[in-house]
C-alpha cells in the first residue's frame, strides 16, 4: 500500500469515526505526530474526528439509574462528563434506598430492621 493510499484509509476511517488517532496509528504502524500531520494536510478539523462522547451518555438509559461512576466505566468516558450531562438533563444522581426491604424502616441486619430480622430469624428456628 502507498503512503497515499495509506493517508487516504487513515483519514476516512477518522472522518466516519470508526477509529481514534491512537489506534490508527498503532494499526497502519506510524506514530501520533504522523496522524496529526496526515489530518492536518487534508483539512480535517477536530469535530470531525473526535467522536461526541456527550452524545452516547445523552442517549443512555443508564442516567440516575446507576451510578455516574458505573456509567462512566460502561461508556468508556470519565465520570464528570457523565455529571455534567446528567446535572444539564436534570437527572437526579442515583443512590441505593436505606430501609428495610420489607416495610422500609431503618435497616438492624441484612437489610431488614428489627422486627422483621426478629420474625424470619423466628421463622428460621421453627423450620
Amino acid at each position: 500500500m502507498s503512503k497515499k493510499e495509506r493517508n487516504q484509509n487513515i483519514v476516512l476511517m477518522l472522518k466516519n469515526r470508526s477509529l481514534k488517532e491512537g489506534e490508527a496509528g498503532k494499526l497502519f504502524g506510524v506514530s501520533q505526530q504522523r496522524i496529526s500531520q496526515i489530518v492536518r494536510d487534508n483539512g480535517l478539523d477536530r469535530s470531525e474526528r473526535v467522536a461526541p462522547k456527550s452524545g452516547l451518555i445523552e442517549r443512555s438509559e443508564l442516567l440516575g439509574k446507576v451510578s455516574d461512576k458505573e456509567v462512566s466505566r460502561r461508556l468508556r468516558v470519565s465520570p464528570g462528563l457523565v455529571w455534567s450531562v446528567r446535572k444539564q438533563k436534570g437527572i437526579k444522581a442515583f443512590s441505593v434506598p436505606v430501609g428495610c426491604e420489607e416495610c422500609g424502616n431503618y435497616p438492624y441486619a441484612k437489610g431488614l430492621c428489627r422486627n422483621c430480622y426478629e420474625i424470619q430469624r423466628r421463622r428460621k428456628l421453627k423450620s
